[in-house]
């Protein structure tokens, strides 16, 4: 084999990895069910996010600083929502929130 066949295939690989990550940041910003609630992207598209603040120690006042950003629901994982207010949470459990599905 020659280093140039060797350096195409690397070089396809990295070009099939990147646009995996851009599907998957796409998917999770603009097709995802919680894409209507705010929340920094970093949130949005990995768990890591509230992870390192929590190894930090700081969760809950990051917490806090993003319910002043972003009002009283903020979301804070690709599948997680934080609530600090009871009208807030009956947005979400209402019956028109409630998705049927028909078989």
């Amino acid at each position: 084999m020659s280093f140039d066949l060797i350096f195409l295939q690397v070089d396809a690989l990295l070009t099939i990895n990147r646009l995996k990550l851009v599907v998957f940041v796409a998917y999770r910003t603009a097709l995802h069910p919680l894409r209507a609630f705010p929340g920094p992207l970093a949130a949005k598209v990995t768990l890591g996010y509230p992870a390192w603040y929590a190894l930090q120690k700081r969760l809950h006042l990051v917490i806090y600083q993003n319910h002043q950003k972003y009002g009283s629901v903020v979301r804070i994982g690709p599948n997680r929502l934080v609530f600090n207010s009871v009208s807030a949470l009956k947005g979400i459990y209402t019956p028109t929130c409630i998705i049927s599905r028909q078989f």
